[in-house]
């Protein structure tokens, strides 16, 4: 890859290891065709890299998100509490994705 590309990867890394340090399991990412370059790099961690064309959209992945949201919503406004911690974000986040 690139410069810009090398920029991209290296956030791309801290946001994976983001996710997994929360508990979470990356197997795919969805991109454009700008950043198919990478798919080299993420296959060595062992994600899948699902890279589409210009102005496509994947509406199951943009369903499926909102919905999630929209759950995660849901469970956060029935507890009574102010802050929610990380701990229960994450539980209720699993939650709604059953």
């Amino acid at each position: 890859p690139g410069k810009g590309m090398d920029v991209v990867l290296k956030s791309l890394l801290k946001v994976i290891i983001l996710y997994k340090s929360r508990g979470f399991t990356i197997a795919q990412i969805n991109v454009d065709n700008a950043f198919s370059t990478l798919e080299v790099e993420m296959k060595q961690r062992h994600i899948y890299l699902n890279a589409t064309a210009r102005e496509e959209h994947v509406p199951n992945i943009e369903r499926r998100i909102r919905v999630l949201k929209e759950r995660a919503r849901c469970i956060r406004h029935s507890l009574p509490y102010r802050r929610i911690p990380r701990i229960l974000v994450i539980a209720m986040i699993r939650f709604a994705y059953r």
